[in-house]
């Protein structure tokens, strides 16, 4: 069994408000699916990723204890002024569109270097086909920092679609990478949802009846390291004080190397769980993006260290079940 993160969680807590920032979204539909509007959308296709090669690397990483690599990132570079297609709409406003192929991709990510929607704009992505709708995102999406992830996006294909009251003459976001998720996506044998051990239950089968206070302080974590995608897992701990600070505890060994820019775009999964104790299908979360270090353990994440990662996360409000 792979070693995974080891605490203990103090107290939890979980805000159940309208929160403000990450990659929060408020629903709704896009235009172009809405309207079934037929603008002409430019593509991107990506350079070919050779995940076999990939693969057989993998296997050697992993024998000698490496973090399990799910996907790699891609650079790019879209620029909403000179990228993308613009079209006015005859109801008003504008829409820009742009297609990002990545193919063999089992899932896609958003980063960003910038993400500041403006006040009267919304912004969608949804994957081929109008699968996984995420959105709206608006002025009260935009992250404190500068760098931002949206996704995953399933399949090897997404839509970026951006409707305006005007078009813009100054950015509001800028993308610098595309996440090309390979493995553990939606792929059963492969430790994804549904994969897990013997030792390993669900929160929701009767071994978790006297947890159910503090599972909603755990999430799923899609961390990105020097352009590696990796899965982790942590929970929400309160301080001396007690007074819920967003203080985020994982493990060192899954944030080894991961610089400030990295951890702006770590994606927050919680209420990642199955309704009941059998598997069933993977579940919806509620995600936010983002955080910052405060303390680590320095020990290179070993058996015989404390293997600890302290995060506070960049948004002060937590996505919880209300």
């Amino acid at each position: 069994m792979k070693k995974v993160a080891r605490y203990q969680v103090l107290v939890v807590f979980c805000l159940s408000a309208i929160f403000a920032f990450g990659q929060i979204s408020y629903g709704g539909q896009p235009n172009s699916l809405t309207f079934d509007l037929k603008f002409p959308t430019q593509s991107l296709s990506l350079p070919l990723v050779n995940t076999v090669a990939l693969q057989k690397e993998d296997q050697l990483l992993e024998a000698n204890g490496a973090n399990p690599r799910i996907g790699i990132s891609q650079s790019v570079n879209i620029n909403p002024l000179v990228d993308g297609t613009w079209e006015e709409l005859t109801t008003g406003g504008w829409l820009w569109t742009i297609k990002i192929k990545s193919s063999s991709a089992k899932a896609l990510i958003l980063e960003f270097d910038y993400f500041q929607i403006s006040q009267g704009s919304s912004w969608f992505v949804y994957g081929k086909g109008g699968k996984k709708i995420l959105g709206a995102f608006d002025h009260r999406s935009n992250p404190k920092g500068e760098e931002f992830a949206i996704g995953p996006i399933y399949g090897d294909e997404l839509v970026i679609e951006m409707t305006a009251p005007v078009r813009p003459a100054k950015n509001d976001f800028l993308i610098s990478g595309v996440g090309h998720l390979y493995r553990q996506i939606q792929t059963p044998g492969l430790n994804d949802f549904g994969d897990s051990a013997p030792c390993e239950v669900n929160i929701n089968c009767t071994e978790g009846n006297n947890w159910q206070d503090e599972k909603r302080g755990v999430a799923r974590i899609l961390l990105l390291i020097d352009m590696v995608y990796y899965w982790c897992s942590g929970s929400l701990v309160n301080n001396a004080k007690q007074d819920c600070t967003n203080y985020f505890l994982t493990a060192w060994h899954c944030g080894i190397g991961a610089s400030a820019a990295d951890l702006n775009m770590w994606i927050f999964d919680f209420n990642y769980e199955a309704i009941g104790c059998a598997n069933g299908t993977e579940p919806a979360a509620s995600t936010m993006t983002g955080a910052t270090m405060i303390s680590n353990s320095n020990d290179n994440g070993g058996d015989t260290g404390s293997d600890f990662l302290l995060l506070k996360l960049n948004d002060t409000e937590i996505p919880c079940w209300v």
